[in-house]
């Protein structure tokens, strides 16, 4: 027995030596040491190798004689033939459906013609009555209970069978089913029914499948109401002649269509196959001829891919100066592309200066030592000075010749050979020089210094975006001081006008922009919340000096007067549209938490928030100064009196935040008591 297995490893492994995975299975086998069943085993192996080695070469010798035409064909055939099966089935399932579903509709026609003109609500509410339930019987029997018709039954809502024609089944109950459900909720339900369901008992004998159709009851007098559904069972056998003949008219309009756009496909790549053929033949005495020009194609190539580099680097040039107005960047990336594309060792960008028009050192690249960095050079002077002089390119093809060059030293040190100077000419003005130095002999072609050329115009564009975006920046800054000290101008002079609220707009402003931080509001709306502080009061220039100035209570006319100088601060500055953005302090520092504040009676949030700052501020300096009707508060009454209107007057929590903030300033000294009215402004 041992050895009979041995010879059968023998084999086995033998026979599987062409095959990766049948070694791992005889290695298994001696590792179980099987003993009793291995010779068997190992029998069925080289069967099993032997038929895959058979089929395998089969199929090699069936593959290797198909033409590339006959391979396409059968796939084809396959693939319209699965294409077809597909079609066929989805038309013959939407056409049955839409036949059943035509069924349905007509029975349900039938039914609610017949009997719905005959029950009412209170028939539906519980068993239907003996002498209804005989009439509604003989109905059902004599007109819808037809050969195709099997059976008719009525559901009450919660499942309940008020009627059938097989009496035994009335007052059962049975769970509701989905079609049920649908025809309860006042739609047409519809189930091709297997017999397994409860209520399909007594039919599962005579009929295979039936047509189950729920048709919602609308009683006579509730016709908007779903009180119960009709059950009609419709005997399939009926349609089923037409449904089997619907399929095969499909299954052969399909074959036949599929096949005559098979077959013309066919004869399509046929004729294609045939003149590719042809035109191949034609292509390989083209051979000889492509072979000559492959060259000329490569040296084109690279030529190309050499103008598509120089391309890239002036777009990224372009996008540098886009995205930033860093001049300092900008030639850096600038000077990086440029000594990268033109395959030189060094380049710089000389400046033109603002006062002394001399030309500096501004940005380099590629220099061994700094010697670069302290060039300078007059106009008309070296030849650097002549390039922007001249404006025009200057070429040194050997440095050590040329005694004239003005800067010897450089040369030396860094060992340049050639030089390449460009003017760099923005708007028609020189702004500085772009120079190139190799350590090397160049001897470029018309691209190459067509190339730098459009450096150096990179060069000048970058140049000038800078000088005029920092002129800009520069105007813009001027402009902003202007506006702002024009700002100040009117608040000085409102100030002046009214002597006992001198520097008040001051305090107030710096106050608010304090409380502004601590709520950690953003620059730029601390600006727009300094300069509606600023102008808080520009209003009053509308207000008489008989009022603005009374020593003494307002009347109610004068209040009212002096109540409108928010308005006059928001008819005046609106049509400012610098001073928009401010505007909230001005027409909205007067509003009040709980609303009754003026002019426009807004309440707790609708108030801006710049205005629930500047309210609680502005009533407290105006507390802690003297005014022409009252003398100031002292600090621990203004403190109590602004508690006091926490949720009335001011919003809590930015009262909360004040009161941290004028715990952490220096005490205030306080001034002698008046009783006065602290809303005046």
């Amino acid at each position: 027995m041992i050895h009979t297995r041995a010879v059968w490893y023998e084999r086995a492994t033998h026979a599987t030596s062409g095959n990766e995975k049948w070694p791992c299975y005889i290695q298994i086998l001696r590792n179980l040491n099987l003993v009793c069943e291995i010779d068997s085993f190992a029998s069925v192996i080289l069967v099993a190798v032997e038929y895959s080695d058979m089929k395998n070469s089969m199929i090699h010798r069936i593959s290797s004689r198909l033409t590339l035409l006959s391979r396409f064909t059968l796939i084809s055939l396959v693939l319209t033939a699965a294409i077809a099966i597909i079609l066929v089935i989805g038309i013959q399932q939407r056409l049955e459906n839409d036949a059943l579903q035509q069924v349905a509709n007509s029975a349900a026609e039938q039914v609610t013609l017949i009997l719905s003109p005959s029950l009412w609500r209170s028939e539906l509410s519980g068993p239907i009555p003996p002498d209804k339930y005989a009439s509604l019987d003989a109905v059902i029997r004599e007109d819808i209970l037809l050969p195709h018709v099997v059976h008719v039954r009525i559901y009450s809502p919660n499942g309940t069978v008020l009627y059938a024609d097989e009496k035994n089944l009335v007052g059962q109950k049975y769970p509701i089913s989905s079609e049920l459900a649908e025809a309860l909720n006042g739609n047409v339900g519809m189930d091709v029914s297997d017999m397994t369901k409860e209520e399909n008992v007594t039919e599962r004998g005579p009929y295979p499948q039936l047509l189950e159709v729920y048709v919602p009851i609308h009683p006579v007098d509730a016709p908007n109401e779903v009180l119960g559904a009709y059950e009609v069972y419709h005997d399939l056998s009926a349609v089923q002649a037409s449904i089997d003949d619907m399929r095969g008219y499909v299954a052969v309009s399909v074959a036949i269509g599929f096949l005559t756009l098979f077959g013309s496909l066919f004869f399509l790549v046929r004729n294609a196959s045939r003149e590719l053929v042809a035109r191949n033949q034609e292509n390989s005495k083209l051979y000889e001829e492509t072979k000559e020009q492959v060259v000329d194609l490569k040296r084109a190539q690279a030529q190309s891919q050499v103008r598509y580099r120089r391309l890239l680097s002036l777009r990224a040039i372009d996008e540098a100066i886009s995205a930033s107005h860093d001049l300092d960047l900008t030639l850096r990336v600038f000077l990086e592309q440029a000594t990268t594309q033109l395959g030189v060792d060094a380049a710089d960008v000389l400046l033109l200066g603002q006062s002394d028009h001399d030309l500096t050192f501004a940005a380099g690249r590629g220099f061994r030592t700094g010697q670069i960095t302290s060039t300078r050079a007059a106009i008309g002077e070296s030849y650097t000075g002549r390039v922007a002089l001249e404006q025009q390119m200057q070429r040194i093809p050997d440095l050590n010749e040329a005694d004239d060059f003005g800067r010897g030293p450089l040369v030396k040190m860094e060992g340049f050979s050639t030089y390449y100077g460009l003017p760099l000419v923005s708007r028609g003005e020189v702004r500085g020089v772009l120079e190139i130095f190799h350590r090397s002999p160049l001897n470029p072609d018309q691209d190459w210094l067509e190339f730098l050329e459009g450096l150096a115009e990179q060069a000048s564009i970058a140049i000038g975006d800078a000088e005029l975006f920092d002129h800009l920046q520069y105007s813009n800054f001027q402009l902003f001081r202007a506006y702002d000290a024009t700002i100040e101008g009117w608040s000085r002079a409102l100030d002046l006008r009214d002597k006992e609220t001198e520097s008040h707009t001051q305090r107030v402003t710096e106050m608010t922009q304090a409380l502004a931080i601590a709520h950690g509001v953003q620059a730029d709306e601390l600006l727009n919340m300094r300069r509606g502080g600023l102008l808080h009061d520009i209003g009053k220039m509308g207000v008489p000096d008989n009022i603005l100035l009374k020593p003494g209570p307002l009347t109610t006319d004068e209040w009212t007067i002096m109540r409108k100088h928010t308005v006059y601060a928001y008819e005046m500055l609106s049509p400012i549209e610098y001073l928009r953005p401010a505007l909230d302090i001005p027409y909205a520092h007067h509003e009040k938490w709980d609303g009754s504040g003026y002019p426009r009676g807004l309440k707790g949030e609708q108030i801006p928030f710049s205005a629930r700052l500047f309210a609680v501020v502005d009533v407290w300096d105006a507390l802690r100064s003297d005014r022409p009707y009252r003398k100031a508060w002292s600090e621990t009454k203004v403190r109590e009196y602004i508690i006091e209107q926490e949720g009335i007057h001011f919003e809590p929590g930015v009262v909360e935040k004040f009161l941290q903030m004028l715990d952490q300033r220096e005490p205030i000294g306080a001034a002698p008591e008046t009783s006065v009215n602290p809303d005046r402004p």
